[in-house]
């Protein structure tokens, strides 16, 4: 039988693991604070090759030079410890399964963490471009 810990004792251990999850993500941003505006031009790259010639983008807001390539990096960070909050996850979820139920769910984590990052790239090298030309092609 499996040992059996309180609700309490769960919640500690959740909070324990959201946490270990949020110092990777910060760990992850720190080192792409010097990098925000390089990041920001490789985001903003499929954008930037659909817009007419002589024509740029333009900051609607005072901040948004500033805030905008912070908010960049910050997703990029998530981008990037998705695959430590998923192992956080299991973590936290795998001690309370059976053993067939764990191979179960293991394929599932696992091809739900492969089918994220596909999704992305297919996102930014197929439909953002799409997006991106119906945008300036219907603009006045």
């Amino acid at each position: 039988m499996k040992d059996e810990i309180s609700f309490l004792d769960h919640l500690k251990e959740l909070r324990a693991r959201l946490i270990k999850s949020l110092i990777v993500v910060g760990l992850f941003f720190v080192p792409f604070i010097p990098f925000a505006n390089e990041i920001y031009l490789l985001v903003s790259s499929p954008l930037q090759q659909i817009l007419p010639a002589n024509s740029s983008m333009i900051a609607t807001e005072v901040a948004s030079p500033f805030i905008a390539p912070l908010k960049i990096s910050f997703f990029v960070s998530l981008f990037f410890s998705i695959p430590y909050s998923i192992v956080q996850i299991w973590g936290f979820i795998a001690p309370g399964m059976y053993e067939d139920e764990k191979a179960f769910a293991f394929g599932i984590f696992l091809s739900s963490l492969v089918l994220f990052y596909v999704g992305v790239f297919f996102s930014y090298f197929v439909i953002l471009p799409l997006v991106f030309n119906f945008f300036t092609s219907s603009a006045p």
